[in-house]
Order: C-alpha cells, then sequence, then structure tokens
C-alpha cells in the first residue's frame, strides 16, 4: 500500500507539543554478515489471554534461539514496562545457553493474576543484549530474528450482544429492564447497529461508510467493541465513565483505543491504529484529537495508523449508532 504522502500540518505541531516518545520500532535482522552466536527472538509478540477464572500466578514462556549451538552463552535481558504492569510481571535480567542449545525458554512470571483489571492489556517489552565474542562457524537457519519481543497478557472478557435503548444515554447502565428496550415484531429486543463513516488510511483502501454494524459490551466492563469494522476485523473502546471533556461548548465521555491491528498491509508489516493519547503516551493529545461519546448516539474516534516507521493520519471518524425504532 502506498504510504500517504498528507500528514496535516496541525497534527505535526501538536506531536511536536506533546512529545512522541513512544518506541515504534523493532528491530529486525537480515542474517547478512551475522555472528553465528548472537542470539535472537523467533517472535515479535507473544500474547496470552487468561479465562475469567484464573488465580494466582501463571507463567507465559518465551523463546530465545541462537544460529550457533557450540560452547556456553549468556545474554543480558533488558526489560520496559510501566508500573502497571510492574505490580505484575517478574522477568530474569540474562539466559544462558549451554553447548549444545540451540533454544532457551525464558519465563515471564506473573503473579495475581486475579488482581487484573478487565479489558486492561499488561505488557513488557524484552531487549536482548548480546556480549562481545568471536564468530563460530557452523549455523542453522532461523526464519525471523528480533533483537526484542513484546510480551502481552490480559484477562478474557465475555462479550454480550447490545439492545438497542429507547434512550440510548442508558449505554453504561447495569441495570435494565424490559422496558428500556426496544422490541421487535416478535416481542424480543433488537441489536444495536450503528453506521462508521472512515477516514484517513481506510479512505486510501476504499473504505467510506459500513452500516448495519453490531455493537457488543464485555460483561462487567464500560468495554465495547464494533463488529467487522473494516474488513472484518473488531474494533474495541472503552468509554470512561468518571472522565468528562468540553469541546466547542459541548460535553463528552472520554473514549479510550489502545493499540490494535488493522485488515491492512504496507507489504511487509500490518498496519496499526490507536487514539493519540495512546501513541504519544501524554493525555493532554486528546484535547486536540479527541475520541468521545456525546451520551447519545455518536462517537467521535480520532485514529492514528501507523507501522513501525511513521504515523499516517490523524483524522475523525465517526460511529453512529441507528435509530432502529424508526425503522
Amino acid at each position: 500500500m502506498k504510504k500517504l504522502n498528507k500528514i496535516l500540518l496541525f497534527a505535526g505541531l501538536v506531536f511536536a507539543a506533546v512529545g512522541c516518545d513512544k518506541d515504534q520500532l523493532t528491530a529486525t535482522f537480515t542474517g547478512e554478515g551475522e555472528d553465528a552466536q548472537t542470539a535472537y527472538f523467533a517472535q515479535k509478540s507473544v500474547s496470552e489471554s487468561f479465562e475469567t477464572t484464573a488465580e494466582g500466578d501463571q507463567t507465559v514462556y518465551v523463546k530465545l534461539l541462537r544460529q550457533s549451538a557450540a560452547g556456553d552463552l549468556t545474554v543480558g535481558l533488558e526489560v520496559t514496562m510501566d508500573e502497571a504492569t510492574a505490580e505484575f510481571y517478574e522477568i530474569p535480567t540474562s539466559a544462558s545457553f549451554k553447548a549444545g542449545e540451540y533454544g532457551v525458554s525464558i519465563p515471564v512470571s506473573i503473579h495475581s493474576v486475579e488482581d487484573y483489571a478487565p479489558g486492561v492489556t499488561y505488557s513488557a517489552k524484552i531487549d536482548v543484549v548480546n556480549p562481545d565474542h568471536e564468530a563460530v562457524e557452523g549455523t542453522v537457519s532461523i526464519a525471523s530474528k528480533y533483537a526484542s519481543v513484546t510480551v502481552s497478557t490480559t484477562i478474557a472478557l465475555t462479550w454480550v450482544p447490545v439492545y438497542a435503548l429507547k434512550d440510548p444515554s442508558k449505554l453504561l447502565s447495569n441495570s435494565l429492564t424490559e422496558a428500556d428496550y426496544v422490541l421487535g415484531p416478535d416481542g424480543a429486543p433488537l441489536k444495536q447497529t450503528g453506521t462508521y463513516y472512515y477516514h484517513g488510511v481506510m479512505n486510501q483502501v476504499g473504505l467510506s461508510v459500513d452500516s448495519g454494524l453490531t455493537l457488543e459490551r464485555a460483561e462487567g466492563t464500560t468495554i465495547f467493541r464494533i463488529n467487522h469494522w473494516a474488513n472484518d476485523v473488531n474494533l474495541m473502546f472503552t468509554v470512561n465513565p468518571d472522565e468528562k471533556i468540553t469541546i466547542e461548548g459541548n460535553e463528552y465521555l472520554t473514549c479510550s483505543i489502545t493499540e490494535q491491528t488493522t485488515a491492512v498491509s504496507t507489504g511487509s508489516e500490518d498496519v496499526l491504529f490507536s487514539d493519540a493519547v495512546y501513541y504519544t503516551g501524554n493525555p493532554a493529545a486528546l484535547g486536540a484529537y479527541p475520541c468521545v461519546w456525546d451520551g447519545n448516539r455518536e462517537f467521535i474516534f480520532t485514529l492514528i495508523y501507523y507501522d513501525s516507521e511513521s504515523p499516517w493520519s490523524l483524522d475523525p471518524e465517526y460511529f453512529v449508532l441507528d435509530d432502529v425504532s424508526a425503522q
């Protein structure tokens, strides 16, 4: 896919103001002129979703490989994670290969998973730090080799349909009764549908408007997902019931959209998207690039599309809940 040449000037100004220090780069090795004993991760990401009934300590293993099994080898591991993840994760600071070993498993110990916040993904980036040493002949082929790997874990969510409400402002309510729902001819509640209006990168791949998209909610949370969004992936977002923002005199509840993968590829890697707060790591970005719900039928999602090299667009997109009672 041809990269967008257009990046709005005001987008660049805000990024300069809020500071885009999020590391989007994962070093990839080509295999040319490599030291035979250099250690690599064969994956750039490992993810695990625990069941809602999971308790106690859990372990996720990450595979570290090397191209030669000659001799012992110890490499350092540098870990980067936020405070929330650090409360749960315990990761070794080094890994050792014995003579004859091409691979070792690095344990990522996760404590008290029952204390995970619903819908939150906890992530840590592990970088391998190889020592200086002489090259050793005799190698094996490793298809994909990465200098770092990102380990992500979360608690599995139970998704249920969102049904159309006579009063859409009750979307976040946990105490709905039959009288709140819009009923169909058979007397059963009608599923809530919506229309999504794309912009930016999605326009470049032929997406403009999708109608009839269904909405689901994760039980016990204010986490929602739009099903079959943008060529059949799901867009997941969280409505923050205690966080409000005023835009041009109107009050909105804020929404959060963490990093997710589109169905679009540059040819060599996936195109990702998130909101500006996640991408920049700065809450101030929300004011310039809002992700919000008007408390009625309209959501405004200002999405950033990007790969490992750069962001491509910052344009508002809209998801509007259909008024099925009028159909």
